[in-house]
């Protein structure tokens, strides 16, 4: 999430949101605002990696319950409201892949490189396993800022994008939801 969280919008027009942490594992993401034609956009990075590839090949879909379901103001507007999403596989296992598990593997994953490394020397190793344990606790630290800014739990990347447009949403009453992008998806 570090720079995932950025505002460079201009009054109530831009980007809002920026997700582009590990963008060479992970799919991408902005959340726009647009005051013009009163909406709040989603849109997702098509395929530009391997893992994308690999993800884009898992095309069948998945059945879910609708995550703004529950959420008052947009549900009861009575516009072709679904209970039930279909989503493709591989875009479902990015976006609800659990983010603190998955934070604290990639810490971890990254201290047994330092540890095997034959190039970093004794000294150097414990230098970057002490920047790479501050660095875990830093991200944890986050996820636990944003639920507290949310009032909700981030379980996944899913409930983050989520709580960022029902944010926006909350802000711009009237305001429609729209989600575009992602090649495969």
């Amino acid at each position: 999430m570090g720079l995932n969280y950025a505002f460079v919008a201009s009054g109530n027009m831009g980007v809002h949101h920026f997700g582009d942490e590990l963008c060479d594992r992970e799919l991408v993401y902005a959340i726009f605002l647009d005051s013009i034609r009163q909406r709040v956009t989603v849109v997702f990075r098509g395929t530009t990696t391997a893992l994308d590839i690999k993800q884009d090949l898992r095309a069948f879909q998945r059945k879910l319950e609708n995550p703004l379901a529950h959420v008052e103001h947009i549900s009861d507007t009575g516009r072709n409201f679904f209970n039930t999403v279909r989503v493709h596989n591989g875009f479902h296992d990015y976006l609800y892949a659990d983010e603190r598990k998955d934070r604290q593997k990639r810490c971890e994953d990254s201290m047994k490189e330092v540890n095997q490394s034959t190039v970093i020397n004794s000294e150097e190793k414990v230098d970057r396993r002490a920047q790479f344990r501050q660095t875990c606790r830093e991200a944890i630290a986050e996820i636990d800022n944003l639920e507290i800014e949310f009032g909700k739990e981030i379980k996944s990347k899913c409930d983050l994008i989520m709580c960022q447009a029902i944010e926006l949403l909350e802000k711009n009453p009237g305001y429609q939801l729209y989600i575009a992008g992602h090649s495969m998806g």
